[in-house]
């Protein structure tokens, strides 16, 4: 017997809408449109998201998952985050690395749960003084990006207790970086620093540092 032809797309149409029927907390779509992603993103239920396949940008209707608390879109090939992003107040976790992301959407510094956001493997030159919001981070991945700057704001992150800044331009690091005493672990190899990273000597419980 011939096997039965299926529609993928259309599979995983079926798939959120039961999803939505049931009210469910959790669910992971492959991202074969911007059509797919609106439909997940009427799952108003969600608390806890995964996204794979290809897709530049997702759609604004992303901000409609308020009750989303773990988001994950690593190496679908982003270009950018919708400003909409900012509605997600009660997101603590953010995967989003090995994309193609250039900046951070202001509104990201609405997101004051947030405990840990990884970023690795992008194409930042900067981060926006927005995320002096994130006042409950306690990891923060940054390597492998090509961050030249980091602003004043970083001081803000008082949470903060693991740090990874590797492999990008950095030639300093802001002297607010004084102000992160919880901060235990710092990694800042393969950087442009030509002296010492100023702040470093002000952080009162680092007990983990590679400068290599």
């Amino acid at each position: 017997m011939a096997r039965k032809n299926t529609d993928p797309v259309a599979d995983t149409l079926a798939e959120i809408a039961e999803a939505k029927k049931v009210g469910a907390t959790k669910l992971s779509v492959r991202a074969h449109d911007a059509d797919v992603l609106r439909a997940a993103f009427e799952v108003t239920t969600l608390t806890d998201l995964s996204i794979d396949g290809a897709i530049d940008q997702l759609p604004d209707e992303l901000g409609n998952l308020t009750e989303l608390e773990r988001l994950s879109m690593t190496g679908v090939g982003l270009t950018s985050l919708p400003a909409t992003i900012g509605n997600l107040v009660k997101l603590t976790t953010l995967y989003a690395y090995s994309n193609k992301l250039t900046t951070l959407p202001p509104g990201i510094g609405a997101l004051t749960k947030l405990r840990k956001v990884v970023l690795w493997s992008n194409q930042f030159k900067t981060v926006p003084p927005e995320i002096g919001g994130w006042v409950s981070i306690a990891e923060l991945e940054l390597k492998w990006n090509q961050l030249e700057s980091l602003p004043d704001e970083l001081g803000k992150l008082v949470a903060l207790e693991q740090l990874d800044l590797e492999s990008n331009q950095l030639t300093t690091m802001p002297r607010t970086l004084g102000k992160l005493t919880k901060l235990y672990r710092l990694v800042l190899g393969t950087n442009k620093f030509s002296e010492f990273p100023a702040g470093v000597l002000d952080l009162p419980n680092l007990r983990e540092l590679d400068l290599k």
